[in-house]
């Protein structure tokens, strides 16, 4: 079965001498996977359309009961963010296509999930904080696959945790931090300041949450929670996480001066 889709590039490795194996997460078909034949060699049928988190026009031939399909053909409709120009925004890139592959599933279209992905490639694209956007993806992949407590009140007291900051526990939940000390199971620390970034970022899209945005350590703490949900399902942190890191002012300033040239 020929199937014509767009989708994200989410990695791509070598097969032989020639071939590739990518996989690709797909607007109608959830992930894909397949060879691609002679993309090593063939700039005609896939030019520099396999890098990472590329959104591709593709031609994908389905072969049930296989593990891979066949890559026939893949045309660029947007590149890689930041590829080329800003090493930031492609770690960042490196690592929503990580988080990607581990919670699409093969045959399983997620728009909500494809409409995130979208928005925060573009966000990078305009030049967007690339810490800030990895975080504000975290949060609504973990929205979106039920894995993001309540951050209004406190469960056990029910106290704003907007003013209290909240702690997370092993199993997932928050609670203020006197209810969680008094249950010894915290884990992780939200400040007050974190609690209200993971809300600005549940109600904003990504560009205008992430210009908000105006602490580090914020984010850090945001970053260390994400992990730590993550971890609730997958047991194992993301190898691109730790390649992405705040940048420093003069680093900001930098690249939007290069960008506007």
């Amino acid at each position: 079965m020929l199937l014509e889709t767009t989708a994200f590039v989410l990695r791509s490795r070598p097969l032989g001498e020639a071939d590739r194996i990518v996989t690709l997460f797909s607007r109608e078909h959830g992930q894909l996977r397949g060879v691609a034949p002679r993309a090593a060699t063939s700039r005609k049928r896939f030019g520099g359309a396999l890098s990472v988190l590329a959104e591709v026009e593709v031609h994908f031939r389905d072969r049930p009961g296989r593990d891979l399909g066949r890559l026939e053909s893949c045309t660029p409709i947007r590149p890689t963010p930041g590829g080329g120009r800003d090493l930031q925004a492609y770690y960042a890139s490196a690592y929503l296509a990580e988080v990607l592959e581990a919670f699409s599933r093969q045959g399983e279209p997620d728009e909500r999930l494809y409409r995130l992905t979208r928005a925060c490639a573009e966000s990078l694209a305009a030049g967007s904080e690339p810490y800030a956007v990895c975080r504000y993806f975290e949060v609504w992949t973990l929205k979106l696959a039920g894995l993001l407590p309540e951050l209004a009140n406190c469960p056990a007291c029910g106290r704003d945790l907007a003013q209290t900051g909240a702690f997370s526990t092993p199993h997932g939940e928050v609670t203020c931090p006197d209810c969680g000390a008094a249950a010894m199971t915290s884990r992780h620390h939200l400040p007050p300041p974190a609690v209200r970034v993971l809300r600005r970022f549940l109600g904003e899209p990504p560009e205008r949450a992430v210009g908000g945005c105006k602490g580090v350590e914020e984010l850090r703490a945001v970053a260390t929670f994400a992990a730590g949900q993550f971890r609730l399902l997958l047991e194992r942190p993301f190898r691109a996480a730790d390649a992405v890191s705040p940048r420093r002012k003069q680093d900001r300033k930098r690249t939007v001066v290069g960008d506007q040239k």
